[in-house]
């Protein structure tokens, strides 16, 4: 069996197979292209140039999602009308990370996160375990601004920084009061409360109050 062009259903023009360059496939129905195989084996639904090897597109501002589901769960992967990015778990379940076949991170059922750890609640929203050796967590800035790690809750506010402004000092910073409570420079000695003066001797103190 050999076609010129296309491929057309008997009492149904509008929905045919075509054949409209070399190497090319593409899908129609209601008279319109829905889906391209290309030269080079890639996929386009709703584009007749896909970018990747699987390219799903809608020409105008629409929720555009990929589905997968069973018996269980139903996610989706894709962008919403708004422009949103979407890795979505529609039911009780776990959101997993992976590389080299193994779990790296999941976001459980209810919003903990977990690295390294299949059961962050187990220690809090925000857990990074190792079952044995270091365990590292890092902030970090290589241009010119504070490397931060702050704290609060609906009355206050506290950081953690490295602080450009005063010779590269680590603080802990009052952030409601706009203050310094604590800082050490890079020389080891250390100041407590809001005052900024001579600094006292590594190991030692001066309290500001």
């Amino acid at each position: 069996f050999r076609s010129h062009d296309k491929i057309v259903h008997t009492g149904d023009t509008d929905t045919a197979v075509r054949f409209p360059a070399a190497d090319t496939v593409t899908v129609e129905t209601g008279g319109a292209e829905r889906l391209r195989i290309d030269s080079s084996g890639s996929v386009g639904i709703g584009t007749n140039n896909p970018s990747n090897i699987l390219h799903i597109r809608k020409s105008t501002a629409a929720n555009t999602f990929l589905q997968a589901s069973n018996s269980l769960a139903n996610s989706f992967y894709g962008v919403d009308a708004s422009g949103n990015a979407y890795c979505w778990n529609q039911n009780n379940y776990p959101v997993l990370f992976g590389t080299n076949d193994t779990e790296r991170m999941r976001i459980d059922s209810g919003g903990n996160v977990g690295i390294g750890t299949s059961s962050p609640s187990s220690y809090g929203q925000l857990a990074v375990y190792k079952s044995s050796g270091d365990v590292e967590a890092a902030v970090v800035t290589d241009g010119a601004g504070y490397a931060t790690y702050r704290v609060q809750n609906s009355s206050r506010r506290y950081s953690m920084q490295i602080r450009t402004d005063q010779s590269n000092a680590w603080t802990l910073r009052d952030e409601t009061a706009g203050a310094n409570r604590l800082l050490v420079n890079t020389s080891g000695d250390f100041q407590f409360n809001s005052g900024y003066g001579s600094v006292a001797t590594a190991n030692t103190y001066r309290d500001w109050e």
